[in-house]
Parts: structure tokens; sequence; C-alpha cells
């Protein structure tokens, strides 16, 4: 199953790398039940992003497959949940293309793919269910994605330019800085 938290801050002056950990970690404990495997925050105060991730191990059982995953280049990031049925029709071809692989993750295949075809492209070919975030640090920009039928959730509030975001409402409030109203 996996769940995924994460908050970005564009704008923020006084970014609190250590006040962010903690409410990703908050967070990651209210979800726990979505991925028992493995869990980890992991805070870029230079980009203002945190991202977190609680792992249910399927396809490739290797601490090497635990998320957040990085690029070999650390320039794209993603924290991910779901199943891309065709990964390995997609990870074949990029392979064929000259692209190596640490893992046998579909999670690998997201970010290789992203930084080979560009996301309009993935996400076109990426046949299976799936909600991420991905950050591209060459463009400055944070993705937050949802397979086409939307059968992984991913929430996210906005708080003045402070965005959150999570795979259940109770993570994204534990992860505002004040108690809101939920809009439903």
């Amino acid at each position: 199953m996996c769940g995924i938290v994460g908050l970005y801050s564009p704008q923020a002056t006084g970014f609190d790398a250590k006040a962010i950990e903690t409410r990703l970690d908050r967070a990651l404990a209210l979800i726990r039940h979505r991925g028992p495997d493995a869990g980890a925050a992991v805070v870029w105060p230079k980009r203002r992003l945190g991202f977190g991730h609680r792992r249910l191990s399927i396809l490739d059982l290797s601490d090497r497959a635990n998320q957040p995953m990085a690029s070999p280049d650390g320039q794209v990031v993603v924290t991910y949940n779901g199943e891309i049925y065709n990964f390995a029709q997609l990870k074949e071809e990029l392979q064929g293309a000259g692209i190596s692989f640490a893992t046998t993750s579909d999670t690998e295949v997201l970010i290789r793919g992203y930084q080979h075809w560009g996301l309009a492209t993935l996400l076109r070919r990426a046949a299976g269910m799936f909600a991420f975030a991905l950050w591209d640090d060459r463009a400055g920009k944070l993705f937050l994605v949802r397979d086409r039928a939307g059968k992984k959730p991913l929430y996210f509030a906005d708080d003045g330019g402070v965005l959150s975001f999570g795979s259940e409402l109770a993570a994204v409030q534990a992860l505002r800085p004040k108690r809101a109203q939920i809009s439903k």
C-alpha cells in the first residue's frame, strides 16, 4: 500500500529543517499502517522541501528501493505510492536507451522515465495506480501526481504558501502548523 507525506514552502524565510522533520515524523507515525516495512523523512532546507515515506515492500525487498528515492545525480527525488503495472516493459525500453538501474523497483522507473521522457510522456505511458510527489531540482518544481482514475489517495492543503500533502487526511492535518477545517 505505502504512504507518502510532504511539505513544500517555496517562499519560506527561515525554513526550520528540524521543525519540518518533526512534523513529517509525526505524520508518518499516523500512516505507519500503510507501510510497516520501512519509513523515512528527508528534509532539504535549500529546496524548502521535505518528503516522507512509509513502505510496504512488494517488488524490490532490498533497502536500495526505500524511499524517498533520488536519481543517481540527486536532481530528481520522488516519494511514491502505487504500482506501475507495465514498469518492466518501460524499464527494458529505458535500458535500451542506455539508462542503468540500481533497483528492481517501479519507483526507480518513475524517476528514470521522467528524466528520459518528461512527465507528460511518462504519465501517458505508465499504466497503473499511483500517487506521487516528484521534485525536479533543475526546474525547481514540485509535481503532485495521481493516476487517471484517482485510485491512490493524495490530499493536500495550502496554508498561505506552505503546501502540505499526504496519503491520508490525518497525515496532512499533522503537517499543518495549525488545525483548520477541511472542505469536503
